[in-house]
C-alpha cells in the first residue's frame, strides 16, 4: 500500500481574495511546510459596496419588481393629477404728488408712500378682506366655497409686490372659480377701503362740525360778557373814557392843592380876605379854565404816546413829535399854576371886605371837603373804568382767538368734505382685472404620473433592499469574508456542474489539487494515511461530495477508504447501496466492522445505527477508529455529517487532519458562520470550505 499523500510536500494555497487573504511566511523543515500568518489590516467598511453585495442575484428580481410597481404608481398619480388653471389681478397704487417714484430730494416723501403701499398689500391678504371675500364666493359657488375658510383661501393667492403694483395671483382646477376668487378679493378690498375712507371721513366730519359749535357757543357768550362790561362803551371809547377821568383827577388834585395853599395862607395871616374883586376873580377863573384845558390836552397827547409806542420805537419821528408837544403843555401849566399861586399870595383870592376871618377860613375848608369829596369820586370812576377796560381786552383776546379757531375748523371742515382724498399719500385702483383663464397653467397628472412612477420604483427598490436585510441566508460564496483569511474557500460548484458527471469530477479534481498544496502544522506520522474529514456547516448532508471526492483520490491511483460516519442521515450508505450491520457505529463502539468494495475505492458504511447513538461516541474511541483505518490506506475521507445537526461530527474534525467543509446557499448563515471556524480550530492542518450548488454569478467562479 502507497502511502506518497502523507510523505508529499504541500504548499500554501491563495484562494480568497486580496482583502481578506493572509500573509504566511514559509520555513521548510524536514520536507513539510510550516507557515506563520499575520493578520491582514481591517477593510474598512463601504455601504455600497455592501449595498451592491446584498443586491447581488437580486438585480432581475428588482427590476420585475420595479416593472411592476412603478406603472402601477404611474397610474395611480396620473389618474389623481388635474389641469390647474392661473388667474392673476393687478392692484395699482397712485402716488398723489408728482415725481414721487423718480425723487431724489425728499426721500422721506417716497418712504412714506411705500410704507403705504405695504401696508395695503398687507391689508389685501388680511382676515377681514378675506371673510368679505368669501362671503361674496358662497354667493357665486356655493358648492365651491363650502369648506374654504379664509384662511384656506389667503393661502391660496398668491400676493406679491412690484414697487407700486399689488400682484395677485392664484391657480384653481376650475377656471371660473380661480378668476372668481380674484374678483372677490378684490371688490372685497375695495369695498372695505372705501367703507374705511366713509367712515373715517364721518367721524372727522362729526368731529368738526361738534367743534364748530361749540366754538360758536363760546364766541356767543363772550359776545354777551362784553355788552355786560362794556355797556355802551366799547374797548377804544372805554379807553378814551378812562383817559379823560385821568385828566379830570389831575385838574381836581391841581386845584386842591390851591385851596389847600390858600388855606394854611389864610390861616398864617389871619388878615386875608375871602372876598374877591370881580377882574380877579374873573382872571382866575380864566386861568383854571386855561390850565384844565390844558391837562385836557396833555391826556389826549399821552393817550397818542401810548398807541404810537405799540407801533414805533422812542427814537421814531411820530413818538419824538409828540413827546415835544406834552413838554410844551406841561411848561404852560407850570406858568398858569405859577400865576395862580401868586394871585392867592396877593391876597386876590381871599380879599373879603365884609367878613370875618373865621367866616372866610370856614367857606375855604368847605370848598376843600367838597374839592375832595369830587376828586375820591374821580378816582373812584376811573379804577372802575380801569378794571372794565382791562376786562374788555382780556375778553377781546378771547373772542379773537376763538374766532381764529373758528375759522380754522371751518377750513378744516371744508377741507375733509370737498378734499377727503388727501388725506392719504396715494390712491388705488383696480388696473387689471381678473379674467377667466382659457388654457391651463399647467398640468399636475404628468407631474403626479412620473412621482408615482418614480415612487414606484422606489417602492420595489426598497422592498427588495429590505428583502435583502432581512434575508439571513447565505448566497454566496464570499458571505464567508469574516472567516476567509482562516477557513478559505477551495472550490465552487454549480448545479449545473453537479448535474453533469464529467464537470463535477474535473472540479473535485480540481478541489484534490488544492487540498493536498494547503500548508501544514502538523506533519502526518508515518505509517498512516491522510485523514480527511468532510462536514455540512449547516444542517443537511455533504455525501455527494464526499463520494466524488473518493473517486478523485481513487483516480489519482491512491488507496482509499470512505467512511460514512453521519448517523443522522446516513447518505453515503444509500447512495452507494451499502446497507450492512457491521459499520462505523459498530467501529466506534469496540465492535467488528465490514468494509464493501466500490468501484475505484473502499467503503465504510455508517451501519446498524441505534437510538442515541450519535450521542454516544467519544473522542477517544474516534481517534482511536479513524487511526486504525488510515494505517491500511492512502487517504481516508470521512462523511461527518452537519455540524449543527451532528454531535459526533466535531469528533471526527478533532481526528482529521484537515477539515472540508460545504455549505450552500440558503444555508442559514448564522449558524453556518459560527460552524465554519471549527474547520479550522479541530483539524490538524485546518480546513477549507467547497460551495455547492453555487449560482452561476458566484464570484467564487
Amino acid at each position: 500500500m502507497s502511502h506518497a499523500l502523507a510523505h508529499e510536500p504541500m504548499f500554501e494555497q491563495f484562494d480568497a481574495a486580496p482583502a481578506e487573504a493572509e500573509i504566511h511566511h514559509l520555513d521548510v523543515a524536514d520536507g513539510y511546510v510550516h507557515t506563520q500568518a499575520e493578520p491582514q489590516d481591517a477593510t474598512e467598511f463601504n455601504p455600497i459596496a455592501a449595498l451592491f453585495r446584498a443586491m447581488r442575484g437580486r438585480w432581475l428580481t428588482w427590476f420585475f419588481v420595479c416593472l411592476v410597481f412603478a406603472p402601477i404608481g404611474g397610474a395611480v398619480g396620473f389618474l389623481n393629477g388635474a389641469k390647474l388653471y392661473e388667474s392673476q389681478a393687478i392692484l395699482r397704487i397712485y402716488p398723489k404728488e408728482q415725481n414721487v417714484l423718480y425723487t431724489t430730494r425728499d426721500d422721506s416723501v417716497l418712504k412714506t408712500l411705500d410704507a403705504f403701499v405695504r401696508a395695503e398689500m398687507t391689508f389685501v391678504a388680511s382676515h377681514p378682506v378675506m371673510a368679505r371675500a368669501l362671503e361674496l364666493l358662497t354667493d357665486q359657488f356655493p358648492e365651491e366655497a363650502a369648506e374654504v375658510s379664509p384662511r384656506d383661501l389667503a393661502n391660496s393667492i398668491e400676493i406679491r409686490l412690484r414697487e407700486t403694483m399689488i400682484v395677485l395671483t392664484t391657480v384653481s382646477k376650475s377656471p371660473e372659480f380661480a378668476a372668481a376668487k380674484l374678483d372677490a378679493v378684490t371688490s372685497a378690498y375695495l369695498e372695505l377701503t372705501d367703507e374705511t375712507n366713509r367712515v373715517q371721513n364721518t367721524t372727522r366730519i362729526n368731529e368738526l362740525m361738534t367743534r364748530e359749535t361749540d366754538l360758536l357757543q363760546r364766541l356767543q357768550e363772550l359776545n354777551t360778557q362784553m355788552l355786560e362790561v362794556g355797556g355802551e362803551f366799547g374797548p377804544d371809547a372805554m379807553a378814551k373814557a378812562h383817559i379823560e377821568k385821568i385828566a379830570q383827577i389831575d385838574a381836581l388834585a391841581g386845584r386842591r392843592g390851591e385851596v389847600e395853599a390858600t388855606l394854611v395862607s389864610m390861616r398864617s395871616s389871619g388878615n386875608s380876605s375871602a372876598d374877591m374883586n370881580d377882574d380877579e376873580i374873573m382872571r382866575a377863573t380864566l386861568l383854571d379854565r386855561a390850565l384844565a384845558d390844558l391837562n385836557f390836552e396833555k391826556a389826549k397827547l399821552e393817550a397818542d404816546l401810548a398807541r404810537a409806542r405799540t407801533r414805533y420805537t422812542d427814537a421814531a419821528r411820530q413818538v419824538r413829535d409828540l413827546l415835544e408837544e406834552i413838554a410844551v403843555i406841561d411848561r404852560a401849566m407850570a406858568d398858569r399854576r405859577q400865576q395862580i399861586q401868586v394871585l392867592g399870595q396877593t391876597g386876590a383870592l381871599t380879599d373879603q371886605s365884609g367878613a370875618s376871618t373865621e367866616q372866610s377860613i370856614a367857606d375855604i375848608e368847605a370848598l376843600l371837603e367838597k374839592v375832595t369829596a369830587r376828586l375820591e369820586a374821580a378816582r373812584e370812576e376811573a379804577r372802575d373804568l380801569n378794571a372794565r377796560r382791562l376786562q374788555l381786552g382780556f375778553l377781546a383776546a378771547e373772542r379773537d382767538d376763538v374766532q381764529d379757531m373758528l375759522e380754522q375748523t371751518r377750513r378744516a371742515l371744508d377741507e375733509v368734505v370737498l378734499e377727503s382724498d388727501n388725506a392719504l399719500p396715494g390712491l388705488t385702483e383696480l388696473m387689471v382685472p381678473p379674467v377667466v383663464p382659457q388654457e391651463a397653467a399647467e398640468d399636475s397628472s404628468k407631474m403626479l404620473g412620473a412621482g408615482g412612477f418614480l415612487g414606484g420604483g422606489f417602492l420595489g427598490t426598497l422592498a427588495i433592499s429590505l428583502m435583502a436585510a432581512r434575508n439571513r441566508k447565505l448566497r454566496f460564496s464570499d458571505a464567508t469574508w469574516a472567516t476567509a483569511h482562516l477557513v478559505p474557500v477551495l472550490s465552487v460548484i454549480t448545479r449545473k456542474t453537479e448535474r453533469r458527471d464529467e464537470l463535477m469530477g474535473r472540479a473535485i479534481d480540481k478541489l484534490r489539487n488544492k487540498i493536498m498544496l494547503m500548508p501544514v502544522r502538523t506533519p502526518v506520522p508515518e505509517g498512516r494515511g491522510k485523514i480527511l474529514a468532510v462536514a455540512q456547516a449547516d444542517r443537511g448532508s455533504a455525501a455527494s461530495v464526499s463520494r466524488t471526492l473518493a473517486e478523485s483520490f481513487a483516480r489519482a491511483r491512491l488507496s482509499v477508504l470512505l467512511v460514512d460516519a453521519d448517523p443522522i442521515n446516513g447518505q453515503v450508505s444509500r447512495l452507494l447501496g451499502a446497507d450492512t450491520n457491521n459499520g462505523w457505529c459498530q467501529l466506534v463502539a469496540g465492535g467488528r466492522h465490514s468494509i464493501t468494495q466500490v468501484d475505484g475505492f473502499e467503503l465504510l458504511p455508517i451501519g446498524q445505527r441505534g437510538k442515541g447513538e450519535d450521542s454516544n461516541h467519544a473522542a477517544q474511541a474516534v481517534r482511536k477508529s479513524l487511526g486504525k483505518l488510515a494505517a491500511n490506506y492512502d487517504v481516508v475521507v470521512v462523511d461527518a455529517g452537519s455540524l449543527e445537526e451532528s454531535v459526533s461530527a466535531e469528533l471526527v474534525l478533532s481526528a482529521s487532519d484537515v477539515g472540508i467543509g460545504c455549505i450552500s446557499p440558503n444555508d442559514r448563515s448564522e449558524e453556518a458562520l459560527k460552524n465554519i471556524p471549527l474547520l479550522d480550530s479541530l483539524p490538524r492542518n485546518g480546513g477549507a470550505l467547497v460551495m455547492t450548488k453555487a449560482r452561476k454569478n458566484d464570484p467564487g467562479l
